[in-house]
């Protein structure tokens, strides 16, 4: 008995000793070092990372915090390393970043193309089949922004932007322009609880080119509505990479016929482990909210209200094949109208970074880009419903360095309407 009671301890030894193996080795961060800074506010830097002086953390989750400081609009790149502390067994954390210039740009030119297959006729089982209508139409949309960003304080940021869009339908002559001004400032760690709040107005004006067979006054440009936007944002860490957001935003459409207010308040949950907020290679992003929007319009004729409760999620995977190739998955369920619409996404990608790292981080990341989506889309309508779905395959090439960020992509839209 005593013989097999020694080699149950030594069983129990030995299964303790291969359980501590199994733990990560965790290391104790007596202090954050920021370098790279020039614009920007090592204390906001350190207030996202969420991590704590004096407290253990494994690799990984260095790692998270210091992903979660790339994430940031104003970091382009970061790299991190530990150097020995006052004592031994303990670190510094010094984290090197690399921020953008105050004064940023972006350009975004799309060039797609519709084939859509809609239903004339549904028909009548076992009586008339349905007929069906092929449509081609081309497009080409751009939009450009110029904006610019200041440090207030130890803890703010402000930031105004101009953005123009154009919209052009090659088949029918017309299409839409819009210019948009912004002003923004968010304060992070907010009284010290790695919480932020952020503000944004936005005015935007918006007009319709009108193809050439539709008679009018000898006008071909129209104004069809000016919109006025405000949004407080409210965002708090859970724990881990887990965070909580809430969002109310408030749009004014006015003009000579009618006004229009759009109230809509979000309450989210964010999960976010990627490791880059432009061009991801790996990691998890997630997120799942509650939707309520009320809608108010007053004409000349009538007054109109609407409340609505939507469910928007989505959720995307990011492999890192190779340090320059990667694959995605995704899915994504909202809803619209108080659930009158609803759409299903499916979604797959690869991209490819063309300079390698050194390159990318003298010259600029450029990036090589394919996806498609797989969207279904249903309309309720008292009993019946509609069901179309499209097909969205894209290639695309992006240049992103301290100044700004450029896309270029062309796109094929397959698209089929069956209604029920």
């Amino acid at each position: 008995m005593r013989t097999i009671a020694n080699w149950l301890v030594a069983a129990l030894l030995l299964a303790a000793a291969a359980a501590r193996g199994d733990e990560p080795v965790r290391f104790l961060i007596e202090s954050i070092s920021i370098e790279g800074t020039r614009y920007s506010s090592p204390r906001i830097l350190i207030a996202e990372s969420r991590l704590v002086e004096g407290k253990s953390y494994s690799e990984a989750e260095l790692r998270d915090a210091v992903a979660r400081i790339k994430r940031l609009p104003f970091v382009l790149h970061t790299d991190f390393r530990l150097a020995k502390g006052t004592e031994r067994g303990r670190f510094v954390l010094v984290v090197t970043i690399e921020e953008t210039k105050p004064l940023f740009l972006r350009a975004d030119s799309l060039h797609s193309a519709i084939q859509a297959r809609i239903t004339d006729n549904p028909g009548r089982p076992g009586v008339t089949p349905p007929t069906f209508r092929d449509t081609v139409l081309r497009f080409t949309g751009d939009h450009y922004t110029a904006g610019g960003r200041w440090f207030a304080g130890a803890k703010g940021v402000a930031t105004a932007a101009f953005d123009t869009s154009r919209c052009h339908v090659a088949e029918g002559k017309c299409g839409t322009r819009g210019d948009g001004y912004s002003l923004g400032y968010t304060q992070y760690d907010l009284f010290g609880s790695r919480a932020s709040v952020s503000a944004l107005l936005l005015y935007r004006e918006m007009s319709f080119d009108l193809p050439a067979f539709i008679p009018g006054d000898g006008r071909r440009t129209l104004s069809f509505g000016d919109h006025l936007t405000w949004q407080l944002s409210a965002a708090a860490p859970l724990f881990g990479n887990n965070a909580a957001r809430a969002t109310f935003t408030r749009q004014r459409e006015f003009n000579n016929t009618r006004r229009s207010n759009f109230d809509q308040g979000e309450l989210a949950w964010l999960y976010d482990t990627t490791d880059d907020p432009l061009f991801p290679n790996r990691g998890t992003f997630a997120q799942a909210g509650l939707e309520t929007r009320r809608f108010l319009r007053v004409t000349t004729a009538a007054t109109e209200h609407v409340s609505q409760y939507d469910v928007a999620s989505r959720v995307t995977k990011y492999w890192e094949i190779t340090p320059a190739h990667s694959l995605s998955t995704g899915a994504e369920l909202d809803s619209f109208f108080g659930n009158a619409y609803t759409e299903y996404h499916l979604r797959a990608g690869y991209a490819a970074n063309l300079l390698p790292r050194a390159k990318a981080l003298r010259y600029g990341d450029l990036r090589f880009e394919l996806g498609y989506d797989r969207i279904i889309m249903h309309v309720h309508s008292g009993p019946s419903h509609d069901t179309s779905s499209r097909g969205e395959g894209r290639a695309g090439i992006a240049y992103r360095n301290a100044w700004g960020v450029a896309h270029l992509t062309f796109q094929y839209i397959g698209w089929r309407h069956t209604p029920e």
